[in-house]
């Protein structure tokens, strides 16, 4: 009798895959691209980064990890190149 599809036991696939090698995972952040992190100290929070500091003006921006780096960008061609010369 065929077997339902879905409804495999948890023996029959380890039979078919013997010794399947396990691959460790990397974990670890990746390099940063953009050129603005050359004008900008990270602040992490869990490893995180969440805040950025101008190394020209001090200032402390808002900094998502998620968010991209477009805001800190912006703030070095409109706000820091006014205020820092």
């Amino acid at each position: 009798m065929a077997e339902p599809v879905g409804q495999k036991d948890a023996t029959s696939n380890s039979q078919q895959q013997p010794n399947t090698p396990v691959l460790p995972t990397t974990i670890g952040k990746r390099k940063r691209t953009s050129p603005v992190w050359n004008d900008f100290e990270e602040i992490l929070e869990d490893g995180k980064t969440v805040a950025a500091r101008c190394k020209h003006c001090q200032s402390v921006l808002r900094a998502l990890s998620s968010a991209g780096t477009s805001s800190l960008l912006n703030y070095l061609k409109k706000v820091c190149k006014l205020n820092c010369n």
